[in-house]
């Protein structure tokens, strides 16, 4: 093992690893410095010159900043809840069902993830319009989920697998119940699953714009579709400290999600 980290080719992989992961990481240490700039576009200045008016433009509620980001929260939470809540209990139905007929299930709840994202919004846009979901709360939570369960679903699948079936068989035998199974074994088995899950379905409807852009109008201005019409109407450098706030949110989820994952280790 000594030899392998000290070998020239692991060296050269893990100065391209980091070099890798220092590109991905550029863009948040331009976006960062550009939304304290002084100035009313979007600039890079000098640390001195530095200053925090563009975020007292942001979080300003005459602004028409603000009140994105709480839409954002409101239909990231509630799209979490609901593609949690429902990609919970179809991956344990599928797990139930297992065989022939669970692959043709799961290959169906995957069908958003084949897809892409433009076909699946115009398809929505359609159907929300017809229904009267379109621009409202609910048909934008809706609309994300339906981006997001599909993952939910994988990731409790992934904790399933290791449940053996055998285990509810001996619950009963003992003389419990289902409800002993689920509350003693299921549960404790996928809350980390869960966890982790909703926390990423909370980011990828936090960050989603196509899907919003389809089902949405006037009402609903998401924090991703207003940094899209304020970049295509002029470059006003609030639009950094969106980008800001998201990576601030985002790295705080991917925090708190290691952290769980941690204690679940201990």
């Amino acid at each position: 093992m000594r030899q392998i980290k000290t070998s020239m080719g692991f060296r050269l992989a893990l100065i391209a690893a980091w070099l890798v992961a220092l590109f991905m990481v550029l863009p948040v240490l331009i976006v960062l410095p550009a939304s304290l700039t002084p100035n009313n576009y979007l600039s890079l200045t000098t640390p001195d010159t530095w200053t925090l008016k563009q975020y007292a433009t942001f979080f300003d509620p005459g602004q028409r900043w603000l009140g994105p980001l709480i839409q954002s929260l409101v239909i990231a939470s509630g799209s979490t809840i609901i593609s949690v809540a429902l990609g919970t209990a179809c991956a344990v139905g599928i797990w139930r069902i297992g065989g022939r007929y669970g692959q043709w299930i799961l290959l169906l709840v995957l069908t958003p993830l084949i897809v892409p994202v433009v076909a699946l919004a115009i398809g929505s846009y359609k159907v929300w319009v017809q229904i009267g979901l379109f621009d409202t709360y609910i048909g934008a939570m809706i609309a994300h989920s339906v981006q997001t369960m599909p993952l939910v679903v994988l990731a409790i699948l992934a904790a399933l697998s290791t449940i053996d079936l055998t285990l509810e068989r001996a619950v009963l035998s003992l003389g419990g119940s289902s409800w002993t199974f689920i509350r003693y074994v299921l549960i404790p088995v996928l809350r980390p699953a869960i966890f982790s899950s909703a926390a990423l379905a909370f980011l990828l409807s936090w960050d989603e714009l196509v899907m919003t852009i389809f089902v949405s109008g006037r009402t609903i201005v998401t924090l991703p579709k207003r940094m899209w019409e304020a970049v295509r109407t002029a470059t006003d450098p609030v639009v950094a400290v969106a980008a800001s706030v998201m990576i601030f949110a985002t790295f705080a989820l991917v925090v708190a999600s290691f952290i769980n994952d941690r204690r679940r280790l201990r």
